[in-house]
């Protein structure tokens, strides 16, 4: 009777596949590291990159931020320029000043009123004084509704103030200028006239 020893013969066998197991989980490891250290190394990277576009991204932000500012300067600078000479061409333009409209009222101002300011608004004078008596008011009223030079001659709130010992009706006129309203109104013509056909409605 022949006897085989079967454990002797499957022993080295184990033990090669064991070797192999233990290779490749070591590969396996190793691999794993490599992976780990290029994936480390492509985020740094990737990182830095992102890093260094968003500071040239910053960098052209503040420059852009800067143009818009000079933009802005610009642009307050000219349309205060164009204020200026818009100003400077109705001025031009009209060549009235307030010493036509300060004659016309001194040429009819009754002898017992006495002015304390005098402004203008566009077309709108405003004429601020002291009188003795409603009547003289009354009067300055008239005279100035029937001027050429005056228009919608409107009375303010009338004040009774004590003055040196003596009572005075304080009051304020408002009316139109009449000189300046046909300045515009010839303007306007003008402008008009010369306008194109199809401009016209």
């Amino acid at each position: 009777m022949i006897k085989i020893n079967l454990i002797a013969v499957r022993t080295p066998k184990d033990h090669v596949v064991v070797q192999r197991q233990v290779m490749l989980a070591i590969g396996g490891i190793i691999l794993a590291f490599f992976i780990v250290g290029w994936w480390t190394s492509h985020a740094n990277a990737t990182k830095e990159e992102v890093q260094g576009q968003l500071a040239t991204e910053k960098s052209k932000l503040q420059r852009l931020e800067q143009v818009a500012q000079r933009i802005e300067e610009f642009e307050k600078k000219k349309l205060r320029r164009e204020q200026i000479l818009d100003a400077i061409k109705k001025l031009e333009t009209r060549k009235v000043g307030p010493r036509i409209f300060l004659d016309d009222i001194n040429m009819i101002l009754p002898s017992d009123i006495w002015l304390t300011r005098i402004t203008q608004s566009d077309v709108t004078i405003t004429v601020s004084g002291y009188s003795l008596s409603n009547t003289a008011i009354a009067d300055l009223m008239r005279l100035m509704e029937a001027s050429p030079n005056f228009s919608d001659v409107e009375l303010g709130p009338i004040r009774t103030e004590l003055i040196k010992g003596e009572e005075a009706k304080s009051f304020t006129l408002s009316c139109g200028w009449e000189a300046v309203k046909k300045l515009d109104e010839n303007k306007s013509k003008v402008a008009a006239a010369g306008a194109p056909a199809g401009a016209k409605k």
